[in-house]
């Protein structure tokens, strides 16, 4: 009987997502206070996602009975990180002894694990999407992982604690940039009309994509949000851009992409929007600093 490689590869590709997750929720909750965020919610969402990833690496060792060996191993691994998800382990830096830095051993022993299980099931483990085309799901992907990028730069102290929308704007046009090499910032493409032209933050020309990004901190913050965008919907748009990614980014709990979306269907059922163009609509939740907090910039790697 062959292997069932679509269901293993589906399994290792939720996997690897989830444990790269859990390690900066790891973080999160152990830095919380510095972050802006509140311990307990992170603590219930780290236990969340833990619970998610130990449970999609057991599935993902018993797919077929080649793996068999390794299902003892998985198991053992899951019942520690259920035990102890915080504990950590040294590691050497560029395998440099005398450099070394702290580690989940957890998520290790996870990411070992799922990487030789992919090879016990030959895995060719590049990922499918029927929805947008392959560059536009991973644009989106570098999108919805922005909260946790920022959070893996504050891990290693190459940024402070994002302060309002323009710092967050940068640090995704960067990691979207390191993808995209032709990836334009803030003021490269407009999209006229009779009053003025309307720019969006990022464009990727070569998947005819751009970007908007906005912080909310609050509910009545959302409403706002989404109210400006829906009106940026009626302007944005041509041949060469054809699909725009919203990202909403919020260090507030309460606010989820549940939440975002059903204001977006409350507000475009009220206007009877039909937009001609694409949109894809983001929450995205990371640390962010009280609004009071003015001090710089984000603290560049040096």
């Amino acid at each position: 009987m062959t292997v069932n490689r679509n269901e293993a590869r589906r399994l290792y590709l939720r996997a690897l997502d989830l444990i790269s997750r859990l390690n900066l929720r790891l973080f999160a909750v152990e830095e919380a206070d510095q972050l802006g965020l509140i311990e307990a919610d992170e603590r219930r969402e780290m236990q969340v996602i833990l619970n998610s990833a130990t449970d999609t690496m057991s599935a993902l060792a018993r797919v077929d009975a080649v793996a068999q060996a390794l299902v003892g191993l998985v198991d053992e691994a899951i019942r520690d990180a259920l035990r102890d998800p915080t504990a950590v382990v040294s590691v050497p830096v560029d395998d440099i002894e005398e450099h070394e830095e702290e580690a989940y051993v957890h998520v290790l022993v996870l990411q070992s694990l799922a990487a030789r299980l992919a090879a016990i099931y030959g895995l060719d483990v590049q990922e499918q999407d029927h929805g947008l085309t392959s560059p536009q799901v991973r644009l989106r992907m570098i999108c919805q992982n922005i909260g946790d990028s920022l959070l893996f730069l504050m891990q290693k102290k190459m940024i402070e604690i994002p302060k309002s929308e323009h710092h967050v704007k940068h640090i995704l046009f960067a990691c979207i940039k390191a993808a995209f090499q032709d990836a334009l910032p803030d003021g490269k493409v407009a999209f006229p009309s009779a009053l003025k032209g309307h720019v969006p933050d990022l464009s990727v020309p070569m998947i005819k994509a751009c970007v908007e990004t906005k912080v909310a901190r609050s509910p009545s913050d959302l409403s706002n949000v989404v109210d400006g965008l829906l009106a940026d919907m009626s302007t944005y748009g041509s041949t060469d851009y054809s699909t725009f990614f919203a990202v909403i980014y919020t260090s507030n709990s309460k606010l989820t992409q549940e939440l975002l979306d059903l204001v977006l269907e409350q507000r475009q059922t009220l206007l009877g929007l039909n937009p001609k163009y694409q949109w894809k609509w983001l929450l995205v939740r990371g640390p962010l600093a009280p609004a009071s907090s003015r001090n710089g910039t984000a603290k560049a790697l040096a």
